[in-house]
C-alpha cells in the first residue's frame, strides 16, 4: 500500500503506530506491504508479516522467469517486499518484518534509519537482489544533515535473521545469468549509481544464520559492534559468510568518486563467526 503523504521535518515527521496496546498485523497481498513514498514519515511498531508459507519452490520457478511482477497461480507475488522506503528521513523501529519472498525492508532514501526491527524469513523466492535489510542507490537529498548527526543513514539495534534465497536470480539487463544461489543477505548496503557522500552507520545488530553474510558496497560505512554468526546456509564452500567489502566497479559510481572504484568501511569491535570452509 503506498504512502504518499510527509511529514514536516525529522523533528516533526508523520508518525505511524498502533492505537494503545493494540498489535496489528499488516499483511496485504501487493508488491510491498509498505510503499512510503513520502518525506519524514516515521513507521513504530507493527507486525509486517509476508506469505512465504503460500509460495511453493516449483510455484516460483514456474515464473522465475516473468519480468513484471510474478506470482503464483493463487495470486502471490515472489518479488513482494515488507516495506520499500523510497522517500528521506524515513525512520522505520520497532516492528517485525518477516515471511516476505522479497526484501524484508528496502531503503532508498536520505537521511533514513531502521532502528530496534526484528526481520526473519524473507528473500526466498525473489529473482532480484535480496536480502534482510537492504539500502541500495542512495542520493544526496536537499535537506540539511541536521546538526550533531554524523552519519545520513543508520541501521542499528536490529535482530536479522534466517534472510536467504532459496531460488537462482537474475536481472535481465544482463543477458545472462548465473545458474547457482548468490543472493540473501542479511544486510546490504549497496551504492551502483548516485552521489551519496553523507556516510552509513551499521552498529549493534544481530545479523545472524543469513543466506550470506552482511554485504558493504559503498563508501564511507562504520559497521561497529555487531554479531555476525552463521551467515552462509546455501551457499557453495568457499563463500561470503562473514563481512563482504567487495569492490564497486559500476561507471557512474566510479566517475561521482574521482576514479576511485572501491568500497570503503571501517569494521571495528566485531564478532564474526563463519560455518566450517566460509570465508570470514
Amino acid at each position: 500500500a503506498p504512502l504518499d503523504c510527509s511529514g514536516e521535518s525529522l523533528e516533526n515527521p508523520l508518525i505511524l503506530k498502533p492505537w494503545g496496546n493494540e498489535k496489528p498485523i499488516l499483511s496485504p497481498k501487493h508488491t510491498e506491504a509498505l510503499k512510503i513514498n513520502g518525506d519524514f514519515i516515521t513507521i513504530d511498531g507493527f507486525e509486517i508479516a509476508g506469505y512465504n508459507d503460500q509460495i511453493t519452490v516449483d510455484q516460483a520457478l514456474d515464473v522465475w522467469w516473468s519480468e513484471a511482477n510474478p506470482a503464483t497461480p493463487a495470486g502471490y507475488v515472489i518479488i513482494a517486499q515488507g516495506i520499500l522506503a523510497k522517500g528521506h528521513g524515513i525512520v522505520i523501529k520497532n516492528n517485525i518484518v518477516h515471511s516476505w519472498p522479497g526484501n524484508g525492508i528496502k531503503v532508498q532514501g536520505d537521511l533514513s534509519s531502521v532502528i530496534n526491527n526484528i526481520v526473519f524469513n524473507s528473500g526466498y523466492y525473489s529473482t532480484r537482489g535480496v536480502g534482510g535489510v537492504m539500502v541500495e542507490g542512495l542520493n544526496d537529498s536537499s535537506y540539511d544533515v541536521p546538526e550533531g548527526r554524523e552519519f545520513g543513514t543508520i541501521v542499528k539495534d536490529n535482530v536479522i535473521f534466517g534472510n536467504e534465497s532459496r531460488i537462482i536470480s537474475h536481472v535481465f539487463s544482463k543477458g545472462f545469468s548465473t545458474l547457482e544461489i548468490d543472493e540473501g543477505s542479511g544486510i546490504n548496503l549497496q551504492q551502483n549509481n548516485g552521489n551519496y557522500t553523507r556516510k552509513y552507520l551499521v552498529e549493534n545488530n544481530a545479523i545472524l544464520f543469513n543466506g550470506k553474510g552482511p554485504g558493504l558496497r559503498a563508501k564511507d560505512i562504520t559497521f561497529r559492534n555487531n554479531t555476525v554468526v552463521g551467515n552462509g546456509l546455501n551457499l557453495r564452500v568457499p563463500s561470503s559468510a562473514g563481512v563482504r567489502l567487495q569492490k564497486i566497479s559500476t561507471s557512474g559510481l566510479a566517475l561521482n568518486y574521482r576514479g576511485d572504484a572501491g568500497a570503503t568501511a571501517a569494521v571495528l569491535n566485531n564478532i564474526i563467526s563463519v560455518p566450517p570452509n566460509h570465508e570470514a
